[in-house]
């Protein structure tokens, strides 16, 4: 799949390394992490990049070729009788 891209500002999914800025000292914590067997949590505000820095992580070279990475989405609900699993989604990366 070729996707050309003509907005340099992305601001909706993750477009690959070349688009993604910053981040550089958490991305090598992170992968640094992962490599070792470390398991990882990543807490923050929504719509602070947590998903995009750890699909950033994941293309790494020394994670790309080892480890898969699988998204999972929850629903949110206040109480269990109002849950709905429809919500729940699997996406593998």
């Amino acid at each position: 799949m070729n996707i050309n891209i003509i907005n340099p500002f992305i601001t909706t999914g993750y477009a690959g390394a070349a688009y993604f800025c910053d981040r550089e000292q958490e991305t090598a914590d992170i992968t640094r992490m992962l490599v070792n067997g470390n398991n990882v949590a990543l807490i923050s505000p929504r719509r602070y990049g947590k998903t995009n820095l750890i699909r950033h992580c994941f293309a790494q070279p020394e994670i790309a070729d080892r480890y898969l990475f699988y998204e999972i989405r929850c629903g949110f609900s206040t109480s269990f009788g109002t849950f709905d699993p429809r919500g729940l989604e699997t996406i593998r990366a």
